[in-house]
């Protein structure tokens, strides 16, 4: 029998015979901001539960009103070489009709013949894979599968609304971690990244570096010029936090910042940081 495995992003997967349309319909209900996307691979080829390794699958993730289709071929590495399922007049899907393409796929783990397809072009790789993290709760690999590294992470800052989307984190995943259960429970322990919490429009940034004695600081990034000048309140979830306008950053600027992380692993060279010494180990004497 087909050996086929799925994953809702989440950290969550199964390994098993392939689903049938009942499953794959349920699994579009149930994505969301927890559950980012939902995607079956071909698991005799991948091994079970390595979905992060797989050399081809399908992936469904919502868009606005509907659904994007994105195909992986065998013939890319992971987030190299990927196709993009284009509907006519559009790139969006009904439920139904990703269910339809979905199973479609399952039956030679390959785009449907005669299926009109737009090439997605890679961005240049990152020299290392990193973890993106939402809510401190929805956990995946920053991939570009979708579009770009900087579109990709400035469509889920502008997201930020300060309750139901509230925090965005990046962090370099361990080289030892390859399955998407292995990266959502790293998280939790991650040691080193750079997070930001509030809304599109005004959002305070973090740093967080781990050393190797143990030790680790945790900084707040600063802007090289202040857009403006006086405090600003961010808040999210009920918190709220007075900052310099300096430390207050739209979605449009942090996405540079990110982007620049998951490039170096720091802000870019102009930004400073500040130290939060409540947050960082005590100065060694």
């Amino acid at each position: 029998m087909m050996q086929v495995g799925s994953t809702f992003g989440d950290g969550s997967w199964t390994y098993g015979g392939p689903p049938d349309r009942a499953r794959v319909e349920r699994a579009m209900t149930l994505l969301g901001d927890a559950r980012p996307f939902y995607s079956v691979w071909d698991a005799a080829v991948a091994g079970e539960g390595d979905g992060d390794t797989a050399s081809q699958f399908v992936l469904v993730q919502p868009d606005g009103d509907g659904y994007e289709v994105i195909y992986r071929t065998a013939d890319g590495g992971m987030g190299r070489r990927s196709t993009l399922l284009r509907a006519d007049g559009g790139d969006r899907f009904t439920a139904a009709e990703a269910t339809d393409r979905v199973m479609a796929y399952l039956d030679g783990f390959a785009p449907p013949i005669g299926a009109l397809l737009r090439e997605h072009p890679a961005d240049p790789p990152l020299p290392q894979r990193i973890g993106r993290t939402l809510n401190s709760r929805s956990t995946d690999p920053l991939l570009d599968y979708r579009r770009g590294y900087r579109d990709e992470l400035l469509a889920q800052l502008r997201r930020m609304n300060g309750t139901t989307r509230w925090s965005v984190a990046l962090w370099p995943i361990p080289p030892r971690v390859r399955t998407w259960n292995g990266i959502w429970r790293k998280w939790s322990s991650a040691e080193s990244y750079l997070q930001c919490a509030g809304t599109a429009d005004a959002m305070v940034i973090e740093l967080r570096e781990h050393y190797d004695d143990g030790t680790f600081d945790h900084f707040a990034v600063v802007r090289p010029e202040p857009a403006g000048s006086g405090d600003v309140v961010v808040r999210w979830t009920g918190e709220e936090m007075t900052v310099p306008a300096a430390e207050a950053f739209a979605a449009e600027e942090a996405a540079e910042v990110f982007l620049a992380y998951a490039r170096t692993l720091r802000p870019p060279a102009e930004y400073g940081l500040r130290r939060l010494d409540e947050l960082s180990s005590p100065a060694i004497n």
